[in-house]
């Protein structure tokens, strides 16, 4: 409980009830993807980065056709405590302050040992893809026929 009042810390406003910071084995799966992108973009820049590859890193060998590179373990605790303050920081959806990548690029650096760059990385693509999760769940949860996205769409316009 202790890290979630810690957590809760790093943005007040946006912490809710609720904020799960357990990582499931299908986001473990994302979070080493993401990894091996890291990898892949800044291993010559930083080469401690790159890990050896191995059966524990399930999606990114069955995805693997040959470029996809392995994150070293240091990486992937870095990673997951990335996560964790992603997920404290913007809550159930996404913090509508200005720049919320900057901001939380500036607070995971204070905790972080990893380069700017890197963590710069991994937030613009967590951010873009909790942008997609969110427009995805209207057609979820009202079907493709039910004017989902089209309505929600038409009832923003309206709103201030």
């Amino acid at each position: 409980m202790d890290e979630v009042s810690e957590c809760a810390e790093i943005s007040p406003s946006t912490y809710t009830k609720h904020i799960s910071l357990n990582i499931n084995h299908k986001c473990m799966d994302i979070l080493e993807y993401i990894g091996g992108r890291i990898v892949q973009k800044y291993s010559k820049k930083y080469p401690e980065l790159e890990g050896k590859p191995d059966t524990k890193f399930k999606w990114i060998t069955l995805k693997d056709t040959g470029g996809l590179s392995y994150p070293s373990d240091s990486l992937m605790c870095e990673i997951q405590e990335m996560e964790k303050s992603f997920r404290v920081f913007h809550g159930e959806k996404i913090d509508m302050k200005p720049e919320p990548i900057a901001r939380l690029v500036d607070i995971i650096l204070e905790k972080s040992a990893l380069q700017r760059e890197v963590i710069e990385f991994f937030v613009k693509v967590r951010f873009f893809r909790r942008i997609k999760e969110l427009n995805m769940k209207p057609l979820l949860l009202e079907g493709r026929g039910g004017g989902g996205v089209r309505a929600h769409k038409q009832q923003a316009q309206f709103r201030n």
